[in-house]
């Protein structure tokens, strides 16, 4: 099972890499993690559950610097939702362990691979002669055991800056939560490190005192349970279409009401109509903000200026290049803000200010709110306060 949800781990890394934007480093960041952290749980395949000589002599050590890198990517990954993240050079420390593991291993990487195919051989039959590797300065058992615990203290670092700078992430709260992913995340990586560490200290009283603190677990079991935490891990990713497919998911139609004309002129109007309508509309808003009023429709517009509901149609579909309803939710919000920023919501509830801008309820209000501002009303309150101290 763990083979197969590690290439599937695999899988879902390249997904994520084909389907978003390359601009936005945060799904390279995801990425990165799912491959470090699917690489680890096929070697613990080829250590632990195979058989097979060849592959365990490849991947038995000469990867193992490679299971320092997973919860970097993690914190960076969560790091890069803040609105003001940049990939600052203090961040590069958190790689310095992977450099020092890397140089620590190199005696065995230079070994000859006939020499490697015996001594996976060997650890194949008895797991604890990796403790025997001749390595540069730092043996295997204390190798594996700052792992977990490097793990565990960088993901104590990033739960605490998630919690402390919530405010400041950039986390869309659409049908399928960003914020559980996140969650989840961080609480199964927090599960394997945990398992990872338990195991490693079981194996030193066994050694030392021989006393063990899973001595009523099978082996089998511990198997089995980091396998469904990997397999959880990768297939929580398909709940959540708008981050394995983001740059198609981010995509915005315009939305068609049935209320409004969508009739397109099958000759284009000219430059100075366009002109001639965009002057005739601003003066129009600005004067009586008619957008403010519940009902607004692009009927309405076409009735009180004597254009033609066909040219407005091709004034905001072709030239503004958006449908009426985002554009007149643009306005609402727009004016919203602004009323929120001059303190207004300190007196009136959010339903009165979206009721004064024209949505008929606060589910719509909400909605529009996110669209625009990536945030909800609330979440926009709460920053603007935290801003202010």
């Amino acid at each position: 099972m763990l083979l197969s949800v590690s290439f599937f781990g695999f899988f879902l890394a390249g997904i994520i890499l084909l389907f978003s934007s390359y601009r936005k480093s945060k799904n390279a960041y995801l990425a990165a993690y799912l491959l470090f952290s699917n690489l680890f749980s096929l070697i613990y395949y080829f250590i632990f559950q195979s058989e097979n000589v060849e592959y365990a002599a490849f991947f038995g050590l000469n990867f193992t610097p490679f299971y320092f890198l997973s919860q970097p990517f993690l914190h960076l990954y969560i790091s890069s939702h803040r609105k003001d993240f940049k990939l600052k050079p203090i961040y590069f420390l958190f790689f310095v362990p992977f450099l020092i593991i890397l140089i620590n291993i190199l005696p065995y990487i230079w070994l000859p691979f006939s020499e490697k195919r015996v001594f996976a051989a060997a650890f194949l039959q008895k797991a604890e002669v990796l403790y025997q590797a001749k390595l540069l300065f730092l043996p295997y058992y204390y190798q594996s055991l700052i792992r977990p615990i490097f793990n565990l203290l960088l993901l104590l670092f990033t739960g605490f800056t998630y919690y402390k700078n919530r405010q400041a992430f950039e986390l869309k709260n659409s049908k399928f939560n960003e914020r559980n992913f996140v969650f989840a995340i961080l609480v199964i990586s927090g599960l394997l490190n945990c398992l990872s560490f338990v195991f490693i200290i079981n194996k030193l009283l066994i050694s030392t005192f021989d006393f063990g603190i899973l001595s009523n677990v099978s082996f089998v079991t511990i198997n089995s349970i980091v396998s469904y935490l990997y397999a959880g891990q990768n297939l929580i990713l398909l709940f959540f279409p708008q981050i394995l497919f983001q740059e198609q998911f981010n995509i915005k139609t315009p939305e068609k009401s049935k209320k409004e004309p969508s009739v397109r002129p099958k000759v284009p109007i000219s430059k100075d109509q366009l002109e001639n309508i965009e002057t005739q509309i601003q003066e129009y808003i600005q004067d009586n903000r008619p957008y403010l009023l519940i009902g607004f429709s692009l009927t309405i517009v076409s009735q009180k200026m004597g254009i033609p509901v066909h040219q407005l149609s091709y004034y905001f579909n072709e030239h503004l290049k958006t449908s009426f309803n985002d554009w007149k939710n643009y306005l609402r919000i727009e004016y919203v803000i602004s009323e929120i920023n001059d303190g207004k919501h300190e007196n009136f509830t959010l339903e009165s200010l979206a009721l004064s801008s024209g949505f008929a309820s606060r589910a719509n209000f909400n909605n529009a709110f996110l669209v625009v501002m990536n945030q909800t009303p609330t979440e926009y309150i709460k920053e603007r306060a935290l801003k202010k101290k």
